[in-house]
């Protein structure tokens, strides 16, 4: 009963976002916020309400706690105050969690208010993308949500707002503002590299950033030990991120060659949307900050610090998934089919994972189900 409650919520937010992202693709912008309503609402009670959903979520709710009294003075204001707000005013944990879940759907629907036509494949293909760290940091990507709005922001030329936005992203998490070098690369109005070029750089930073190939370069810090003891914490915490040891058990690690085949679907997305993009102005920025991605994301196998920034750029796969559809199918031969064919695999496992259900039922609650204390949670967690 468990799993059949969490899977028929999660297939009604999915059906949600393709049913009214169809009709806002077919309507005047002044219904795009009146469709939006639903599927906002919809995925805000679906990821707002579970119960102990991922690690972050059953430590913060120690931290909520203790925002009630006053015991929290080490995070950033904006986080600070939002938190303080829903827990000084008496309201159940799980209201500040769907705050979180509402920001994060409203600021997606924000980021992709232009392109209409690509709606129905390019916000369901994001959220299917990002679900599961969106549920699991939940201070990271409350910063993320206010960047969205400034990047949107800034692509509409209102500059002022973005600045605001970019603040309160800021204001959540200090690591945010590390992505404000991104201004400059949203200017550009021409892709910053070719295709092929893309390509190329995209394979050595998998095989260079390889956590075993780095694990090589650790020894060197080892000699920094040697001129004083002073360096020896530096050096472990170096030799950690180097090698992905110190790093978090779930962070998924695969072998180059691994990563370059599960790739292969984005880079049809950036055969396509480079074409696109030197044809027209407004796409470049877009493309630019994908191709970035595809930067930043192969260098973060296993190392955590190239995977939390490579989240910001998830919204743009989304965006050159639904562009590639279109292309692909307006020019049907073998070739186009074949990659057809493998977009949409990639885009049914991300839809299928977004609703299929967890072997253990305790990770799979909601609110209203036994709630089990989150020290007990995470436990259950760790043997998914």
């Amino acid at each position: 009963m468990i799993a059949a409650v969490y899977v028929s919520l999660h297939f009604l937010c999915a059906l949600s976002l393709f049913l009214f992202c169809y009709l806002q693709s077919k309507m005047k912008d002044a219904h795009y916020w009146k469709l939006a309503f639903f599927p906002i609402i919809i995925f805000t009670i679906v990821e707002g309400l579970r119960w102990g959903r991922e690690t972050d979520w059953n430590l913060y709710f120690y931290t909520f706690n203790d925002f009630k009294y006053g015991m929290q003075d080490d995070f950033e204001p904006l986080f600070t105050l939002i938190w303080s707000i829903f827990a000084k005013s008496g309201l159940p944990y799980w209201s500040v969690i769907s705050f979180s879940s509402f920001l994060f759907i409203v600021s997606t629907f924000y980021l992709f208010r232009p392109y209409k036509k690509y709606l129905p494949i390019a916000i369901p293909f994001f959220i299917f993308f990002s679900y599961v760290n969106a549920e699991n940091l939940i201070r990271w990507y409350t910063g993320l949500s206010f960047l969205f709005f400034a990047v949107r922001c800034v692509l509409d030329g209102r500059k002022f707002m973005a600045l605001i936005f970019f603040v309160c992203a800021v204001g959540c998490h200090y690591a945010m503002i590390l992505l404000l070098l991104l201004y400059f690369l949203i200017q550009l109005r021409k892709p910053i590299m070719s295709f092929k070029a893309v390509v190329v750089v995209n394979m050595l930073l998998m095989i260079a950033f390889d956590p075993q190939i780095l694990g090589n370069l650790a020894g060197i810090f080892d000699y920094l030990v040697l001129l004083s003891a002073r360096f020896s914490g530096y050096t472990a915490d170096a030799k950690g991120w180097l090698t992905g040891a110190s790093q978090a058990s779930s962070i998924e690690r695969r072998l180059p060659i691994v990563a370059i085949v599960m790739t292969i679907p984005l880079f049809i997305f950036a055969k396509c949307g480079d074409g696109e993009a030197r044809k027209k102005m407004d796409v470049a920025p877009l493309y630019n900050l994908f191709v970035v991605g595809l930067f930043v994301k192969s260098m973060s196998s296993g190392l955590e610090l190239f995977i939390r920034f490579s989240y910001f750029f998830e919204p743009f796969y989304g965006y050159f998934c639904a562009l590639t559809f279109e292309q692909l199918r307006k020019k049907k031969n073998v070739k186009n089919v074949i990659f057809l064919v493998i977009c949409g695999i990639y885009f049914a496992r991300k839809a299928l994972g977004f609703c299929w259900p967890f072997e253990i039922d305790q990770c799979m609650y909601f609110v209203w189900n036994d709630q089990i204390t989150p020290n007990s949670m995470i436990k259950f967690l760790k043997m998914r």
